[in-house]
């Protein structure tokens, strides 16, 4: 569970006007495959809003526009969630294998 990011009314009105950044984002940088866990593209969305959110409490407007700066911070989020979960899935199938030869090794000549 995620701490939860507190908003203010502007920065909440920022993050309604901009959603749309977020499905750019997923659209232009991501493959959205729905048989893998994590991929799927609601869990990207979701994931990008969240993003989204972080962006508008820590944006500067005298540094760029918000769209601009809040679609380097999502597409970022993006990544690195991706990595994390392929980091997980990577742990999840070496244990798994592990797991199945030790119970499957039976050698021929032990039959």
């Amino acid at each position: 569970m995620k701490k939860t990011i507190p908003l203010t009314i502007e920065q909440q009105e920022l993050v309604a006007a901009n959603l749309s950044v977020v499905r750019w984002a997923i659209r232009d940088g991501f493959h959205v495959n729905e048989t893998i866990y994590g991929f799927g593209y609601d869990d990207l969305y979701q994931e990008g809003c969240i993003w989204l959110c972080h962006a508008a409490v820590s944006y500067d407007p005298a540094l760029s526009k918000f769209p601009t700066y809040a679609g380097k911070v999502v597409r970022n989020g993006l990544t690195s969630y991706c990595r994390s979960q392929c980091s997980k899935e990577r742990r999840f199938t070496r244990l798994g294998m592990k797991c199945r030869a030790a119970r499957c090794w039976n050698p021929w000549w032990q039959t």
